[in-house]
């Protein structure tokens, strides 16, 4: 007998939760990623590129390809930051509204994604995950 592999569950559903959530967004023309990355640059108010891919797990050629698609979209623009080495990235009004309008798609999905949990104690997972999440330290690990 075999031992379930845990990432290999968690990878899966990962990608089944994200597409209900991508399914969600459609109307507006994004998917889960890029309402993520307009989230976190909403929150921040105007983020560096570097601070933005440090957050979102990403490395820095990364995020700047997948930002470039969302200022072509007209959703970001890049503003220069306080001592000027640096642009900084902000929503524009169509981003701000963009990631407002998102939001309450998001929270239907929620609530489809926890029927399809049944007898999964979702708060527990969600405490998990971002729980894995908090600690950016990579350490190498056999798997077995």
């Amino acid at each position: 007998m075999t031992t379930p592999c845990f990432c290999i569950y968690l990878r899966q559903a990962a990608r089944k939760i994200s597409n209900i959530y991508d399914e969600a967004l459609a109307p507006l023309g994004i998917n889960v990623a890029q309402f993520s990355t307009l989230r976190k640059i909403r929150r921040a108010g105007s983020i560096s590129l570097s601070e933005l891919a440090r957050l979102s797990e990403l490395d820095r050629s990364t995020m700047g390809r997948n930002t470039k698609v969302l200022q072509r979209m007209g959703l970001i623009e890049h503003v220069a930051s306080d001592d000027h080495r640096e642009t900084n990235l902000t929503l524009t009004t169509e981003g701000r509204n963009l990631a407002e309008r998102g939001a309450p798609s998001g929270t239907g999905r929620r609530k489809k994604s926890k029927h399809g949990w049944a007898g999964m104690a979702r708060n527990n997972c969600s405490r998990s995950c971002a729980g894995l999440t908090v600690n950016n330290e990579r350490r190498p690990h056999t798997v077995a």
